[in-house]
């Protein structure tokens, strides 16, 4: 309580204070904007512990985090240590969620907006040309010519900026080739991997709030400055890919409980959701419940916005069930059936349209490492190795947000679809999607060694996966021979395997060969044994018992002695006393021996 008091009084200090500052200002939107930068003031000082330097800011007119960066060296003048304003500054940016910790909301800053669409209003767009509105309209504007995840970030790099041009003392702005030599001299010292992403928001800064462009010798001056500081430092960070086929190892599980993060088998549906569609952790963050749909045999998965769509244009993509007797462990169609039935569960669930996809216990979008940590936890469970060295040796993460999305290109990339058809089903506009699927190959590397030494199979010939019983926790054992080709075999029930059997059966009649055929002519009809293996010969040298070469004439076959034909006396070797048809019967065969004669 008495905590909230005094913060309520230092705002109210502050508040006053620019009040007083202001009196003549008519423009309230541009006073409560001040008020937002005076709270996240204060929660710097709170955070850096610092509380009791806040009436020598207000007595420097210090309202915000860029005043404080502006005239550091005023302050430190009067006698605010330079640790202090670092520490400040420091604290400014809270600090990333851990994987235990909580820190959900109904909607997470980093993620896109989802505009439904609406109608022009010319009211609304009039309003804004107010006097009172106008400056608010414009902040709007500017606002939106990035991304909202994207200015945090920006608004950092530009006081990085700041700071190092004060320490080397020289004006920050407009850019120069001093500042940016000097600049650069101290990215390449502090060993920054990303110095070309601060070069371009200081100039996205100068041109677009300042409005000054950028000279050319300037921008060939931050290129020159860019080769050495990257000069030898490597990536940023790793980013790598798993097997998405190993998934299927782990065994579904149908239940009415809610989804759940802690459940690995609730994750594991998740994953597959996300493996097949290739989804961004971003996008499956910002999905919502009426997003997905089962209709008929297909999954419809609508994806409102997305990174290369900032117009909201609510993509739509549909794959159908894979499965027929048995259920494939992992069918998109069941995996999505398994959770739409979960999300039903949740107690969070008011039937809202805004409920997320994937929502966590309070019903709320969950955080992103909690997105990462899930996936982690699937990926784990396949027997994937989850680190491995990085640049300075250390063990370093291999999965991140990207990695379903990854994986799920090079799965279908490495089966044989299609490149298009990956590019329309992941939403690449551009050939991006060949950094992805171009590494495709590298799942069948380390068999290279067993199809050189295992029996003359070649090296270029794909290696089908080897997937290991439903329940494998471990990684998959090494055959000690050649690689054996084995298919999971997901548990069926009994009346799904008395069909399977009665099908299979069917099918043993249909290929079953008959222990006799005969052949004859259409207009004769008369029954001819045949007497040579019509497999092992070609058509010409087809014969029957009594000579007659059928394989180049008209004739039809039957497996059956069908009553009402008559049948060949040599053939089915008939005495004279057997029928009058014996004449006839020797006459015909004779005759179509000729006939097959003159044909040849």
């Amino acid at each position: 309580m008495l905590q909230s008091l005094l913060d309520a009084g230092f705002v109210m200090h502050l508040q006053l204070h620019v009040s007083c500052f202001r009196c003549n200002c008519t423009d309230f939107t541009q006073l409560a904007l001040s008020m937002s930068s005076i709270g996240e003031l204060w929660d710097s000082l709170r955070r850096a512990g610092l509380e009791e330097l806040a009436p020598q800011l207000v007595r420097h007119g210090i309202t915000s985090l860029n005043q404080l960066v502006l005239r550091a060296d005023e302050l430190h003048a009067s006698g605010l240590l330079r640790w202090q304003i670092e520490a400040i500054l420091a604290a400014s940016t809270p600090l990333a969620a851990g994987p235990e910790e909580d820190r959900t909301a109904d909607t997470r800053p980093d993620l896109p907006t989802r505009n439904v669409g609406k109608r022009a209003n010319l009211q609304a767009a009039l309003e804004a040309a107010q006097p009172n509105q106008r400056q608010r309209a414009l902040q709007e504007l500017d606002r939106d010519v990035l991304a909202r995840s994207t200015h945090p970030a920006i608004e950092a790099r530009i006081r990085t900026y700041l700071a190092i041009c004060r320490a080397w003392e020289v004006p920050a702005f407009p850019l120069d080739t001093t500042n940016v030599r000097c600049f650069g001299a101290s990215m390449k010292a502090g060993g920054y991997k990303s110095a070309a992403i601060y070069y371009q928001a200081v100039m996205s800064h100068q041109q677009r709030a300042l409005r000054t462009p950028v000279p050319q010798i300037v921008k060939q001056g931050i290129k020159d400055c860019v080769r050495p500081i990257q000069r030898g430092l490597g990536v940023s960070q790793l980013k790598d890919s798993f097997n998405g086929l190993l998934i299927g190892n782990i065994e579904p599980k149908e239940d009415g409980a809610a989804f759940s993060f802690e459940d690995i088998l609730h994750c594991r549906d998740m994953a597959v959701i996300g493996l097949w569609f290739m989804l961004r952790e971003a996008e499956m963050a910002n999905a919502r419940a009426s997003d997905i749909r089962l209709q008929g045999r297909n999954a419809f998965l609508t994806i409102p916005v997305h990174k290369t769509d900032p117009l909201g244009k609510f993509t739509v993509r549909a794959l159908s069930c894979s499965c027929s007797v048995k259920q494939h462990n992992l069918c998109v169609w069941h995996s999505t059936e398994r959770h739409l039935v979960r999300l039903e569960a949740h107690p969070a669930r008011e039937g809202g349209l805004q409920f997320p996809l994937f929502p966590d216990e309070n019903g709320r979008t969950a955080s992103k490492q909690r997105f990462i940590e899930a996936i982690r936890m699937v990926i784990s469970r396949t027997g994937t190795c989850m680190t491995r060295p990085g640049p300075d040796g250390q063990e370093t993460q291999r999965f991140h947000g990207h990695c379903l999305r990854i994986a799920g290109a090079q799965m279908l990339s490495s089966s044989g679809v299609e490149l298009a058809l990956i590019q329309l089903l992941g939403r690449w506009t551009s050939t991006a999607v060949l950094r992805y699927t171009q590494d495709s190959a590298l799942l069948r590397v380390p068999s290279i060694p067993s199809q050189v030494l295992g029996g003359g199979e070649s090296a270029s010939q794909p290696v089908q996966l080897r997937l290991e019983p439903p329940g494998h926790e471990g990684p998959p054992a090494a055959p000690a021979a050649a690689p054996v080709v084995k298919a999971a075999r997901p548990k069926a029930s009994a009346s799904s395997v008395r069909a399977l059997q009665a099908e299979m059966e069917q099918v043993k009649q249909a290929i079953h060969r008959p222990p006799q055929t005969f052949v004859f002519r259409p207009r004769a009809k008369i029954l001819h044994k045949a007497a040579v293996n019509e497999a092992d010969n070609e058509p010409r040298k087809w014969r029957t018992m009594c000579g007659w070469t059928y394989g180049t004439s008209t004739f039809l076959r039957t497996h059956t002695e069908q009553d009402g034909n008559r049948k060949c006396k040599k053939c089915f070797d008939m005495d004279d006393q057997s029928s009058s048809q014996s004449d006839d019967s020797s006459e015909l065969s004779a005759l179509e021996s000729s006939s097959a004669d003159e044909d040849e």
